[in-house]
């Protein structure tokens, strides 16, 4: 007549079992621990010394009983010989217990709670009357995150590599219960639906516990926040079980509930300038446009628009466009790009950055989780990466003086062939012009506005102009020498990428590239006899 208590080690009360394990079915031995054989008075059974007299089973509510007439007047020991679903076998309780013709047809009861604060597992005081207390059966969990794009498409194999420059590290998983029962982790009790404990995933995309925190019971994950070069997947979850001790559970794989995450993506605007203006806006009639290549230099390969591009690899090639003179490339994902000036309008010289005619525009910019949008469009540099710039072709405008009736640049008599010029710009635009070999030392002339005045020299009779900017120009004579009489001399020339230097010099005035010719002055002289 003997009646056992089964309890949880950690919660160590007088309830339930821990998450979705049981008390019902474990089973208690007991042993003759008397100086003699017993007998069972109904049905006669002799038990020897040593001899296992009774095995009972424990109820749902963890309470095991043998029968009133089971157990004859003699001493006897009790221990756990199979232990519930969901708990380890607790193979230090052992009991002593002794039935007395006093204490016949009742229950000895071996079911006292101990003080939880005093309750020590590995101790065991055979005489006393504690419950026996099981632990329960504990295991871990691994959890795979891959990114969306390496675990989807081909090639396969390199499902646990992020893409770019992009981690996988640092995705924080919660655990949640999904038992019927509360459960005991790591030195705190949580009911059912509680978050009970966060996991992180490390470089290779993997978050996992210790092989024996885990309760025996059912478990969801979630993502709480995903690494920063990724977007949250706040629609994947997976249950899992722990059922065995010791062992970690593989909740997913690449095939079964990956955890799959889309890339952060960003873009990449750049916009062309003009390198003396530093403007969007071409000078004279040139044309402001410019095409780039767009390469990955990112740690890894990265998947842009259905398909990937290894390391060094060129993702794309842009122009600019005619209006705004800009281009934008979308859909990088977060990573370092080169972008490199590969050829321009034939107006315009390639190169130009930094001022230097030689060096042609490369530049290495980083589309990271805190700045997706990378914009080379300002020439400054404040808050922003600096813009490519190109300087324009330029040309010159000769124009030789000739005399009208020679058509020679030799004057006739003692007179002296000199005369002054306006170069007038009739281009579309502005241009920036110049003089001697310091560009930054000039001035912005619009249209219709006189660029320079010009004069012939005294022994080639040409006048000069240089670092015209491809365009449209018009020369108007404005002043002759005091020997010659001013000739109402206007051409237009068009300074062009296939033709940038033009010598007006034609002894045919009828030319679009004429001289210049002026008619001597004459007098006369009258002597008388």
């Amino acid at each position: 007549m003997v009646q056992v208590k089964k309890i949880d080690n950690d919660f160590v009360r007088n309830e339930w079992a821990q998450g979705d394990a049981g008390f019902e079915g474990a089973e208690f031995t007991i042993i003759n621990r008397s100086a003699e054989a017993v007998y069972n008075k109904t049905t006669g059974q002799k038990y020897d010394v040593g001899a296992t007299v009774a095995v009972i089973r424990a109820n749902a509510g963890g309470v095991a009983s043998s029968g009133l007439d089971t157990l004859p007047i003699g001493t006897y020991e009790i221990y756990e010989s199979k232990a519930p679903a969901g708990y380890l076998l607790n193979e230090k309780w052992r009991k002593t217990f002794t039935v007395r013709p006093e204490n016949a047809g009742t229950f000895i009861k071996l079911m006292d709670i101990p003080e939880k604060a005093k309750h020590d597992y590995n101790a065991n005081d055979a005489s006393n009357k504690l419950a026996v207390a099981d632990k329960v059966i504990r295991g871990g969990v691994r959890v795979h995150k891959f990114d969306t794009n390496r675990n989807t498409t081909e090639p396969k194999g390199d499902e646990e590599t992020p893409q770019g420059d992009a981690s996988i590290k640092g995705a924080v998983i919660e655990i949640v219960n999904k038992s019927p029962r509360h459960v005991f982790y790591e030195g705190k009790e949580y009911a059912p639906e509680a978050i009970i404990g966060t996991i992180t995933t490390n470089d290779k995309g993997i978050a996992e516990t210790a092989n024996n925190v885990l309760p025996y019971g059912t478990y969801e994950l979630r993502e709480k926040t995903a690494p920063e070069s990724y977007h949250l997947n706040n629609t994947w979850k997976v249950t899992f079980s722990i059922r065995e001790n010791g062992k970690v559970v593989e909740a997913n794989s690449s095939a079964t509930s990956p955890l799959n995450e889309d890339v952060k993506r960003g873009s990449i605007e750049i916009k062309k300038h003009d390198a003396d203006t530093d403007s969007t806006t071409p000078q004279g009639d040139a044309t402001l446009q410019a095409t780039y290549t767009i390469k990955n230099k990112s740690k890894e390969a990265v998947f842009v628009k259905g398909k990937w591009y290894a390391k060094d690899a060129v993702i794309t090639t842009v122009t600019t466009d005619l209006n705004s003179k800009t281009v934008k490339v979308d859909d990088l994902p977060v990573g370092t790009y080169l972008v490199e000036e590969t050829g321009t309008h034939n107006t315009y010289h390639l190169g130009g950055y930094d001022r230097d005619n030689t060096t042609k525009f490369a530049e290495t910019v980083h589309i990271t989780p805190a700045k997706l949008e990378v914009r080379l469009t300002t020439i400054k540099g404040e808050n922003e990466t600096i813009a490519p710039e190109n300087f324009v072709k330029r040309g010159s405008i000769k124009v030789e003086k000739h005399d009208n009736q020679t058509n020679n640049t030799t004057p006739q008599g003692d007179a002296k062939l000199k005369a002054t010029f306006n170069v007038v710009n009739k281009s579309t635009n502005a241009i920036w012009y110049y003089k001697g070999a310091d560009r930054t030392q000039g001035k912005l002339v619009k249209p219709n506005e006189v660029v320079d005045t010009i004069t012939t020299d005294d022994k080639t009779r040409i006048a000069t102009i240089t670092n015209l900017p491809v365009g449209t120009y018009e020369v108007i004579e404005t002043a002759a020498s005091e020997s010659y009489d001013i000739n109402p001399y206007r051409r237009t020339v068009k300074v062009t990428a296939e033709k940038l230097d033009h010598l007006l010099n034609n002894a045919n005035q009828g030319a679009n590239d004429a001289a210049a010719a002026n008619i001597v002055k004459r007098g006369e002289c009258k002597l008388r006899k």
